[in-house]
């Protein structure tokens, strides 16, 4: 998997995953408000398909469906 751009995400990654080699990848992280998750989807172009945002750290470990839902 090679992605071919560099693209900015909003505050720190926590976890990077994928379903499939050739993607897309799904990060999740927190942006100006650290207790706010941040999830965006992102195809191996570098291109956001989706942003979602939702209240609370998704701590101790949140999980996230192929869907996007939290």
């Amino acid at each position: 998997m090679t992605i071919s751009s560099r693209f900015p995400l909003p505050g720190q990654v926590r976890a990077v995953a994928t379903s499939d080699p050739s993607g897309p990848l799904t990060v999740i992280g927190y942006g100006a408000n650290p207790l706010v998750t941040v999830i965006t989807r992102v195809d191996l172009s570098g291109k956001v398909a989706w942003q979602r945002t939702y209240p609370g750290t998704g701590r101790p470990q949140s999980r996230l469906s192929t869907e996007g839902t939290l």
